[in-house]
């Protein structure tokens, strides 16, 4: 079954970014108990630009542990492409 995942940005000004890591941080731990993975990436010439990962082993796992990590649960899903 193909993997899924979701890709969002955020902006989060430098004083509130102490406050993102830590929930991003907690997110992360809550996402990994069920099942999925979670990435934050900075955009290099906009300090402020966070990209945000989540990949799950199908789209329903992935939608699932959005919801009950209190995220939303409309965002896009893509899924992976086999290649093999």
């Amino acid at each position: 079954m193909p993997r899924a995942l979701t890709a969002e940005w955020l902006r989060v000004e430098p004083a509130d970014e102490p406050e993102a890591a830590q929930r991003w941080r907690a997110r992360r731990a809550q996402l990994s108990q069920l099942g999925c993975h979670h990435w934050v990436f900075r955009s290099p010439s906009d300090p402020s630009a966070f990209l945000e990962f989540i990949e799950g082993g199908d789209a329903a796992l992935l939608r699932g542990a959005r919801e009950r990590a209190g995220m939303t649960s409309d965002i896009e899903i893509l899924i992976e492409v086999e290649l093999s």
